[in-house]
């Protein structure tokens, strides 16, 4: 797999954006080292590919 046209067709979903903008707005409840914490791992989990179908089965 290659990580750039995964990117680049990950950031042209909706809902990609949707998520991060929940992250960015449930980290601004915390205080200012944790905030960046929250928006860095939830940006993350948003872009990280989740298992396909052939990648669950054994």
């Amino acid at each position: 797999m290659n990580p750039i046209p995964y990117l680049m067709r990950r950031l042209a979903e909706r809902t990609t954006w949707a998520a991060i903008g929940v992250a960015v707005t449930g980290a601004a409840a915390l205080p200012s080292p944790y905030s960046w914490i929250v928006i860095g791992v939830g940006v993350i989990g948003v872009l990280v590919p989740s298992p396909g179908k052939k990648d669950c089965e054994a």
